[in-house]
């Protein structure tokens, strides 16, 4: 009877150690995900003199139901300088700075003037962002934390999280499996699986590449790259009809 007893002592001890030491891991794998998402987001911050930040990424997105009509796969990249911003893609381009807004869209050919947007919108929508998925880190769960290695030989950490109940709400995300390649440095890649009902089933979004002291000329202004000094439209684009919202 007393070996019983000190034998289920000794499993509950076991037991209670170690829950501990998982508990601490999945705390620790929330920590090494929120420090590798933060550097990412704190890349995204407007760079001092004639420095170009660029970024290069791929989102891809699953709807539920099959549509050969949607583009499940969207090549993006982003130049940033202190005075100016470039999105780039292969249907749609955006040109922006304190003068105005342009925006080249290439099926159909049009091209849109608008006025330029406050002069720190940026700068909130980062404030916002990085307070959103504080909260969001804050209270979701870790449902998996796993090191692999992959076809190059490099060592990943998986790290799978579910979201708190308002997250879900807001967002439509039921669960979120980011990817960090730790060779790299680097959080390579985010993958978001959404709630039955949403828009989407699934998407990703893969880092390609970073680079923050690119080599760019970003100081022509961004009229001036498409209209010449009579407000003309340059040759090279006098199939696309312009729409000026300003």
């Amino acid at each position: 009877m007393k070996f019983k007893i000190l034998h289920i002592v000794f499993v509950v001890l076991l037991l209670h150690s170690y829950c501990q030491i998982y508990a601490q891991t999945y705390s620790e794998c929330k920590k090494t995900v929120k420090s590798y998402y933060d550097k990412g987001i704190a890349g995204f911050t407007v760079p001092s003199g004639k420095k170009v930040h660029y970024y290069h990424f791929i989102f891809e997105s699953e709807p539920w139901e099959y549509n050969p009509g949607f583009k499940t796969k969207v090549d993006t990249r982003v130049y940033l300088s202190k005075n100016q911003t470039q999105y780039i893609t292969e249907d749609v381009l955006v040109f922006k700075d304190k003068v105005a807004t342009i925006m080249k869209i290439n099926n159909p050919k049009i091209i849109v003037v608008s006025d330029p947007e406050e002069e720190n919108d940026e700068e909130e929508q980062l404030t916002i962002l990085k307070m959103f998925t504080d909260s969001v880190f804050e209270t979701s769960h870790i449902l998996d934390c796993k090191k692999v290695v992959n076809s190059n030989n490099q060592r990943l950490m998986l790290v799978t999280m579910l979201l708190g109940e308002k997250a879900m709400e807001v967002t439509d995300v039921e669960k979120i499996v980011y990817q960090i390649n730790i060779s790299k440095n680097i959080l390579e890649k985010i993958i978001m699986y959404y709630v039955v009902g949403a828009k989407f089933k699934k998407s990703m979004m893969e880092y390609v590449e970073t680079d923050l002291d690119y080599k760019k000329n970003m100081s022509v202004p961004v009229l001036d790259l498409f209209f010449d000094n009579n407000g003309k439209l340059y040759n090279k684009y006098a199939q696309y009809r312009v729409v000026d919202n300003r």
